[in-house]
């Protein structure tokens, strides 16, 4: 079995655990895995919609060790390592696993219930980008292209409002007539896209600048 070969090479034996499926999640097919008083989640990485798992890797070690120097106490679940200090293991020509410690009496909601529950994940979140907030995020790798691309997520919306099925647009007109009403959220982002990357082009230019004149002040004393 696959599963008992990927144990392995994390320091598992197939034989002395139980393995139990997690149907929650929409992306990655999930299980817990029991061993005596340890338990771990192993999930298999849907490639198809992350077409560079080693790229989630490589973004949730370079957060560790960020986290693990500068916020040692802010807890942060990393995973387990393979024998050979690997965080994937690829099987199969396609399948890429993980594994992570699971985290005892911890649970996931699928749907928010009530607004505490909205406020307490919102609550975490925001921790969580605040203990980052001076982490150089160019140093990550980008995972799903366009992913949080909103200019492209509304122009989406707007092509299904066009071609979308009639009946399930009349089912959802409430809400689209509020989606329409936040489309000031989108000029925003396509605002402050475009002021990144003026100054973007403005740094590169002023570091252009300051060396040419660096280069010419050391030939002038030549």
């Amino acid at each position: 079995m696959i599963l008992d070969s990927v144990l392995k090479e994390f320091g598992l034996n197939a034989s002395q655990v139980t393995i139990a499926p997690i149907h929650q999640g929409l992306i990655n097919q999930t299980w817990k895995i029991a061993q005596n008083e340890h338990a771990f989640i192993l999930q298999q990485v849907n490639n198809t919609v992350f077409q560079n798992p080693e790229n989630i890797a490589f973004n949730i070690e370079e957060i560790s060790m960020y986290l693990k120097c500068q916020h040692p106490d802010y807890f942060f679940v990393s995973p387990v390592k393979t024998f050979d200090g690997s965080e994937l293991v690829y099987k199969n020509e396609d399948s890429y696993f993980r594994v992570f410690p699971f985290v005892q009496d911890s649970h996931a909601i699928n749907v928010v219930e009530n607004p505490d529950q909205a406020y307490e994940g919102a609550k975490q979140f925001g921790k969580f980008t605040a203990v980052l907030s001076n982490f150089d995020c160019s140093k990550l790798k980008i995972t799903i292209p366009n992913f949080h691309n909103l200019s492209l997520r509304y122009e989406q919306f707007e092509d299904s409002l066009k071609s979308g099925n009639n009946n399930r647009l009349k089912e959802s007109d409430t809400l689209i007539i509020q989606l329409k009403k936040w489309s000031n959220i989108v000029a925003e982002f396509k605002k402050i896209k475009t002021l990144a990357i003026l100054n973007l082009e403005l740094h590169i230019t002023t570091v252009k600048l300051i060396t040419y004149y660096l280069i010419k002040t050391i030939k002038d004393f030549a």
